[in-house]
């Protein structure tokens, strides 16, 4: 690691699912700036929000709390499930299953593809699948918002999959109502190719593409995303911020059968 000293690391104690850790803390730390201009719902419109995200029939769901949270939100639960929806324009911000899956039956490509197709029929299209982990039986896949051809992280969506049959046994959408909007995003400053030049040599480039991450006094900083393979075969992702040309992140992928942790 000797080689990678001068660039900024920020890297959390513990492994965490990517983008769930290094990033969030200021994810949601804001005025959920998607809620912005829409109005508040009742008590019953929540409800009844809430029942149809679901499929569940008209009067499933109870009450249990009325929470002023950073993002104020109806919680009830009912038909197996808790749920929080929105104060403000009544969108679904959590959910998650009582019961636990009995056994894997469905594979991981299953799985994330269940997940895709939940957040596609429920007004979410077009999110990009970055990492995915796997524990006690259930697939939690991140989702984030993608604009052209730039990936956006901080319109995180995690959609958790019961691997014993597809179904959905959980739903976080924090990040997402907090960050997302439309943003007028320039071309870079600087190209792929030139800053590429900020890898070490050591290191052989396995991927590309333009993303939007966040930085610390909640701003964002459009990066050049390069995933990179050292010669041991791990995996590490280098953050090149576009305007610059300057390392602006390191995240060190740790990699096994369960799925992707960041550290």
């Amino acid at each position: 690691m000797g080689r990678f000293e001068t660039m900024e690391a920020d890297f959390p104690e513990v492994p965490t699912l990517i983008y769930d850790g290094p990033f969030s803390e200021h994810l949601i730390n804001r005025k959920p700036i998607a809620l912005e201009g829409l109005e508040e719902v009742t008590q019953e419109e929540a409800q009844a929000a809430g029942e149809s995200f679901l499929s569940l029939s008209e009067g499933t769901l109870t009450l249990t709390s009325d929470g002023k949270g950073k993002i104020p939100a109806y919680s009830f639960s009912g038909g197996g499930y808790y749920i929080q929806v929105t104060k403000q324009g009544g969108q679904v911000l959590s959910v998650l299953r009582e019961s636990l899956p009995e056994g894997p039956d469905c594979s991981f490509d299953e799985g994330v593809a269940a997940a895709r197709e939940f957040l596609e029929s429920h007004g979410l299209p077009g999110m990009a699948e970055s990492y995915y982990i796997s524990q006690d039986g259930v697939l939690t896949v991140n989702f984030a918002a993608k604009e052209a051809d730039v990936i956006c992280y901080p319109d995180l969506v995690k959609v958790s999959v019961d691997l014993s049959d597809c179904s959905l046994a959980g739903f976080e959408a924090a990040g997402y109502y907090t960050n997302h909007r439309y943003r007028d995003l320039s071309q870079p400053e600087v190209s792929a190719e030139e800053s590429r030049k900020q890898v070490s040599s050591e290191l052989s480039v396995i991927s590309y593409q333009l993303a939007l991450i966040p930085t610390a006094g909640e701003y964002e900083v459009l990066c050049h995303e390069f995933k990179c393979q050292e010669s041991d075969g791990s995996h590490i992702i280098i953050y090149v911020n576009a305007e610059t040309g300057q390392q602006e992140k390191i995240l060190i992928l740790l990699e096994d059968e369960n799925g992707t942790l960041a550290q």
